[in-house]
């Protein structure tokens, strides 16, 4: 998320003028992904600001743009050259960072300027390129159990529970009906919240990085079944 004009409105200036000379030819920064990069820059000037609407600081969105920027350059690639505009790969993120935190998408779209549909194939694109560069595994591994189990008794003020190696929590994610077609049991999906949902469970470590995770099972199943399953 390094700025790369160093707030230089000049710059973005030129770019600008240079995006109203070529707008619509393959392969030229467009007037809308200039609008993009100074919208997510005034974000990025308000810190306090910034982690309420991303649910996360700076630094830490830094460093996960640093290990999916390569993936989301690769897939901004052909959108450029086909139509001549893009969504610049760190709007990519930032918007599924907030639709990811409770934000509409509809928010999105108005805030960057960009479709619906561009939305959310940027959206999926993001989720894509975090799953491939940063699988979730739960290391059997003797070291790094004890590792994780350190880390939790670490932040007990007395050292009652030892050999700690996750914590575990569930939550029901709100789906559409399934067909038949997509499952043979769909009302297994209904809940007693009164809604279909798939029941979700996952394991943490001390500092609450995701360590295991589990959404095969229906939204009616009980919740120490989807643990064993």
């Amino acid at each position: 998320f390094e700025d790369d004009d160093d707030g230089n409105d000049e710059f973005d200036d030129i770019l600008l003028l240079g995006a109203r000379l070529f707008r619509g030819t393959p392969g030229h920064i467009t007037a809308s992904y200039i609008r993009q990069r100074r919208t997510l820059d005034t974000l990025m000037g308000n810190m306090r600001q910034f982690e309420l609407s991303f649910h996360m600081n700076l630094e830490s969105m830094q460093a996960l743009y640093a290990v999916v920027a390569d993936r989301l350059h690769r897939d901004e690639g052909p959108a450029i050259r086909s139509c001549g505009s893009g969504i610049d790969p760190r709007v990519k993120l930032a918007m599924a960072l907030q639709w990811m935190s409770g934000g509409s998408y509809l928010d999105q779209t108005m805030l960057f300027g960009v479709s619906r549909e561009a939305f959310f194939e940027a959206l999926w694109a993001t989720l894509h390129s975090i799953v491939a560069e940063m699988p979730i595994t739960f290391s059997f591994c003797r070291a790094d159990l004890e590792e994780i189990a350190c880390g939790f008794l670490a932040r007990q003020r007395k050292p009652i529970f030892r050999g700690v190696c996750g914590a575990v929590d569930g939550i029901l994610i709100k789906v559409h009906c399934p067909t038949p077609a997509e499952y043979p049991k769909p009302a297994q999906f209904y809940t007693s919240k009164q809604y279909y949902a798939l029941n979700v469970q996952v394991v943490v470590d001390a500092k609450r990085r995701f360590l295991f995770l589990s959404m095969d099972c229906p939204g009616s199943v009980h919740d120490s079944t989807t643990f064993q399953a």
